[in-house]
């Protein structure tokens, strides 16, 4: 029996709560998107170094691109330059009419900043935790690695933000119903990180079966498989076809790999024995080599052929001592070694007092984590998860065997950092979940 006068009031309870985790939740939010923007901007404010080495040369190809819509480094070196960052470089240095860093610092952090904030809301709508997603973006935008890299030209700020967008892309596509126009953003994408960091190439199938699998499993009409398979296959060849297109015309024959390549695997060791065809041997390291290419071949491409005719015959010579030694020496010196090679301001200390303490960064015990945290996610969750680890660890595990640099790990390391939390909250939450079953 009710009174008219005091009718009953429904519950509010559940719903108040809900909206004060929601409050909360949002608060986190914004408290990680002000440190991802205010760490950045702050040590963009207190650095100051000028672009030299390979970063000055990537830099001349920008601006060489603006100006003449050419990628050549030289007359002679017309493909030495992996050509994502110079293209990108490029194209925003047209805005302004001349070469304008601040620009370029500030499109790569936003760059970043959506690609992390694509990537967290697909790993919330997979999983349905806020915590994933948050700890995340704290990741990326605690991460010294993250922070060193934002201020230079240089393709390793460029690889991290591609991680992130292609990861997001992939379980964007993965899920959607008609994924046709992602798909072919997905391939694009893919394409753009692939010709800044070769060593992203196990990943490209890997990516491709991820979001296009499902597809061939599913239900639907045939079309519609070929409209998706088409979108992606359609964005990949409008990133190789002009790049082909452009070897072709130069070398009258297809090539798609940087003419670096190989003079990076010699660099390391140095001076190389060499058997010329008459059968005498000597010796050459990898600037000499470079530095007597244009006298002795065509174009580029012969001399990078050359040179990786070098490579081969070492590894031949040495693949079953030297060679494996060498790997496990670049293995464990990428997971171990902060210092970064041709900088000229510290990796290893980027702010002084408390925000120093506020940064994370690699050691080998986080770092196997960190690893074994991004498996367990891709495992526990399922789908096309998987493309996370695959994406953080395959290009890394690839690039050791041709080069030694500690910046091979970089573009990873906020990703797999991610890993650490991601495994204490699964290790927290199973023996929670087991008590509730109980």
């Amino acid at each position: 029996m009710t009174n008219d006068n005091h009718p009953i009031q429904p519950k509010q309870g559940p719903f108040r709560q809900r909206a004060w985790q929601q409050s909360l939740w949002a608060c986190a939010y914004l408290a990680a998107i002000v440190l991802f923007w205010s760490l950045r901007m702050e040590y963009w404010r207190i650095t100051n170094e000028a672009p030299f080495s390979d970063m000055a040369d990537y830099l001349a190809t920008a601006e060489r691109f603006r100006c003449c819509w050419s990628l050549s480094q030289s007359d002679f070196w017309s493909s030495y330059m992996k050509p994502t960052l110079p293209t990108l470089g490029g194209f925003l240095f047209s805005l302004t009419g001349e070469i304008n860093l601040p620009l370029w610092r500030i499109c790569l952090g936003l760059f970043t900043f959506l690609a992390v904030l694509g990537l967290a809301r697909e790993l919330h709508i997979a999983t349905r935790r806020h915590i994933y997603s948050l700890a995340l973006i704290l990741c990326v935008a605690l991460s010294k690695s993250s922070i060193f890299w934002s201020y230079k030209f240089a393709t390793e700020g460029l690889a991290e933000a591609f991680v992130y967008l292609v990861c997001a892309l992939a379980l964007l596509v993965h899920r959607s119903n008609d994924s046709t126009v992602k798909s072919l953003s997905l391939g694009a994408a893919l394409m753009l990180a692939l010709f800044n960091r070769p060593n992203l190439l196990p990943v490209v199938p890997l990516v491709a079966f991820a979001s296009l699998g499902r597809l061939s499993l599913s239900n639907r009409s045939a079309s519609l498989r070929f409209k998706n398979l088409l979108g992606f296959g359609a964005g990949c060849l409008a990133i190789i076809t002009p790049l082909a297109l452009r070897s072709y015309t130069l070398y009258g024959t297809v090539s798609l790999s940087p003419t670096q390549g190989p003079y990076s695997f010699l660099w390391e060791l140095g001076a190389v024995p060499i058997r010329n065809a008459s059968g005498e041997t000597f010796t050459r390291t990898a600037q000499q080599l470079q530095e007597e290419a244009p006298s002795q071949f065509r174009n580029d491409y012969e001399a990078s052929r050359y040179a990786r005719s070098i490579v081969s015959g070492w590894i031949s010579e040495n693949w079953r001592d030297v060679y494996p030694q060498l790997i496990r020496n670049r293995f464990f010196g990428s997971v171990q070694n902060r210092e970064i090679s041709l900088s000229k301001v510290p990796r290893t200390q980027l702010f002084t007092g408390q925000t120093e303490r506020l940064l994370i960064d690699k050691s080998p015990l986080l770092f196997a984590l960190g690893a074994l945290g991004i498996l367990l996610l891709s495992i526990k969750y399922g789908g096309a998860l998987y493309v996370i680890p695959a994406t953080a660890l395959l290009p890394w595990l690839f690039g050791v065997l041709f080069m030694g640099e500690p910046r091979m790990l970089e573009p990873s390391l906020p990703i797999i950092l991610f890993g650490v939390p991601l495994l204490v909250s699964l290790f927290l939450r199973s023996p929670a979940h087991i008590a509730r079953k109980n």
